[in-house]
């Protein structure tokens, strides 16, 4: 009996890393199709294929409803395959790019050294069919990548893009009618494309080096005997900062305005001192003490100073990396500087593309400019990453943020369809 994904996230995360090796044979190519849907290089595409699953690998833990794995699989792709086109092209749309750059785009594919005929003849064919495919309307071209580069049946293609398989037969059927006499030529282009065998093999060796688990630390009493016993320790020092932080956050609320609460707080920022002055290249603990100086206390310029020294040292917790990227990006956006914060927010994407608040970030820089198009795309991304459209209509809505765009027939379209 075929296991359903819900299950094999389940085993995933009991430690059967064998249910994950299931899991990508069964969404790699259709990730792949998708991927190259979006950057239109096979090359690049495969890497980031590889990349989307190490992402999902470290990250599963975080999908809170494991049915809906496919469309948080489309979300991180979206999101690293739009941060590798930001990075490689600064939103270049394919369209604005020369003859030449959109021929070697799409037939740039890492394959074994030709002659020169032959070479013509495979830029000749690439030519062909990409213009053939671009001739198709955009979710057409989604289905004729996904049917051939990686040979998906309807029902297959229909349930990684959440769409009914009869939908996906009438744009099969349309896409087809309309490259009639040229299916061939698609099917052999896209045909020698296919992943490799030992893709999932691949991934598996190095998603064993990333999955982890966290739990949080002891009671406050317990951390203070600690660096009584040790207080040469930068390491207690920073553990006993965090639980004077989580101390006051659960216990006064999160704002964090009663005077017990704000001792708490500067308790936490002395013994995130005391780990920097212990040990200066001490990641985590500079991430820390920016978070309390940036959210706790409005100390800005302070924070950026701690969270930029935060992101410069190796090695330090993932989690408190992406924290700094992420947050240096809402610093930055709120300064003004819009391609500072799009630079950090690139960096979380990166680090963790499967969170749905960095995209939201992306999508407000992008809307205080005007720019609803780019807008609109991350809101999107971060509703397939587990935003909740009632959320989005609570509070983004009415944010000023969104003002310069709110009414562009994009947003409103957009609002529209996550009321449905």
């Amino acid at each position: 009996m075929r296991l359903s994904d819900s299950d094999l996230i389940r085993q995933m995360l009991e430690g059967n890393t064998a249910a994950f090796e299931m899991l990508i044979e069964r969404y790699k190519d259709s990730v792949y199709g998708f991927a190259f849907h979006l950057v239109r290089d096979f090359s690049d595409a495969q890497d980031l294929t590889q990349e989307i699953f190490l992402a999902a690998y470290r990250s599963l833990n975080k999908l809170r409803d494991h049915s809906k794995l496919a469309a948080w699989l489309r979300g991180i792709t979206a999101n690293l395959c739009m941060a590798h086109l930001r990075k490689q092209r600064d939103f270049v749309s394919l369209e604005s790019l020369t003859e030449v750059e959109q021929e070697t785009a799409f037939s740039n594919a890492g394959r074994l050294v030709m002659t020169p005929s032959q070479s013509y003849e495979r830029e000749e064919l690439s030519k062909i069919v990409r213009e053939a495919i671009e001739t198709l309307p955009e979710k057409h071209q989604l289905c004729v990548t996904l049917y051939f580069i990686d040979g998906l049946s309807y029902g297959e293609i229909g349930g990684f893009l959440d769409v009914p398989v009869n939908t996906v037969k009438s744009w099969m059927y349309r896409a087809k009618r309309k490259l009639r006499g040229l299916l061939q030529m698609v099917e052999k282009e896209f045909g020698e494309q296919k992943l490799e065998p030992q893709f999932t093999q691949q991934v598996m060796e190095k998603g064993h080096e990333y999955f982890k688990s966290r739990k949080w630390g002891e009671a406050v009493h317990e951390f203070r005997k600690t660096a009584e016993m040790k207080p040469d320790s930068a390491d207690v020092h920073h553990w006993l900062g965090r639980a004077y932080a989580v101390y006051a956050s659960r216990g006064s609320g999160s704002t964090c305005h009663d005077a017990p609460c704000e001792e708490t707080i500067d308790a936490a920022i002395d013994e995130y001192k005391k780990a920097i002055e212990l040990d200066p290249d001490h990641g985590s603990a500079h991430a820390h003490l920016a978070y309390l100086y940036h959210l706790r206390k409005g100390m800005i310029d302070e924070a950026v100073i701690e969270y930029k020294k935060a992101a410069e040292i190796s090695g330090m917790d993932t989690e408190d990396e992406h924290a700094a990227y992420n947050n240096l990006g809402y610093i930055y956006r709120d300064k003004g500087m819009y391609e500072e914060a799009l630079k950090w927010f690139d960096k979380a994407v990166r680090l963790d593309p499967s969170v749905s608040y960095v995209p939201w970030g992306i999508a407000t820089v992008y809307a205080v400019q005007g720019k609803a198009h780019e807008a609109v795309e991350y809101l999107r991304q971060a509703v397939e990453l587990g935003q909740d459209p009632k959320r989005i209509l609570r509070d983004d809505v009415s944010n000023e943020l969104f003002d310069n765009i709110r009414e562009t027939k994009e947003f409103q379209d957009f609002i529209r369809s996550i009321k449905r």
